[in-house]
Order: structure tokens, then sequence, then C-alpha cells
């Protein structure tokens, strides 16, 4: 006998959808957009405003905080729970931050929109660029395409030759 399947169990094969991309990248632009502020603000209401520039707006409530990022024509609001399984950005972690923080020298954040995409590109540099990983694939792939079906690829044939020496 055959179960019919339902929408509920269907929702739950299928976690990947748009809405959840949306909200995971809307996640990691929220956290570093925090990551960036939090070493150049000395208070929470410096924090705010701040925040606003970057198209973010932090909304304190008693215990919960709530950002909102705003970015082509969308919006996008989560709470503090969702943000950072490392850090609970609640307005306890604020108050402490902020209480325990030393007061720094505002560093100018005249152009804070351009030192952001700074910071962005000085963290991603690191990263391997889609290009990079496009020529390594076929580099990979022109080789295997040549063989047969029961024929073993040697790929790590240097590092194998190096290691037996």
């Amino acid at each position: 006998m055959t179960k019919p399947i339902r929408g509920r169990q269907l929702s739950k094969r299928d976690l990947y959808d748009e809405e959840f991309f949306r909200t995971h990248f809307a996640k990691q632009e929220i956290e570093s957009r925090l990551e960036f502020l939090l070493n150049r603000v000395n208070s929470l209401e410096e924090l705010i405003t701040k925040a606003k520039e970057l198209n973010l707006t932090i909304d304190l409530k008693q215990k919960n905080v709530t950002f909102i990022l705003k970015e082509n024509n969308q919006k996008i609001s989560l709470g503090h729970q969702k943000i950072s399984d490392k850090k609970l950005y609640d307005v306890k972690f604020f108050q402490d931050y902020f209480k325990n923080k030393e007061v720094i020298a505002s560093e100018g954040l005249e152009n804070l929109q351009e030192q952001y995409h700074a910071f962005q590109e000085e963290r991603d540099k690191d990263k391997i660029s889609t290009e990079e990983i496009e020529e390594a694939f076929k580099t990979f792939k022109k080789p295997l395409r040549h063989l047969r079906k029961n024929e073993i690829p040697f790929v790590n044939l240097k590092w194998n030759l190096q290691r037996t020496k």
C-alpha cells in the first residue's frame, strides 16, 4: 500500500527554497555589519544611528532585538536568536558590551558605506574566486573524459612518488 505525500511532508524535504537562502544571506550580512560597527562605535545610540547609514535598523525591545535589513527595495526582519549561533545579540549583550568597552576616538566615520565596502573586500580577499574554481574544474575534468570505465585516474601521482622516496 502506498501513502500519499501530504503538503507538510513535502515541505520538510525541500528545505532549501528561496526563503531559506534569503534569510541565510541576510543573517550573514547583518552579522557582518554588526562586526564592522561594534569596533568603531562607543555607545548604543551611536551604533543605532551608524547602522541606519548601512541600511540596518536595530529595534530594541525590553529583552529582544529585531534587526531589519533593507536592500534592493526589500525588508528582511530577523530576531536576535536567528542571527548568530556564536553570539546572542540581545539587549543584555549590547549593554554589557558598551559598559565594558573602552572609549576610543572616532576614526572619522563620514564615509561609512565606503569603509564598509573596504572592510568586506579585505575580509573576502582570502576567498577563492569563481573563475579560479571553474578553471580548476576544467583542468581536472579533461583527463577524466578520456578514461575507460575500469581505469583508475592517478590524480595524486606526483604526491605518491615523492612520498615513496
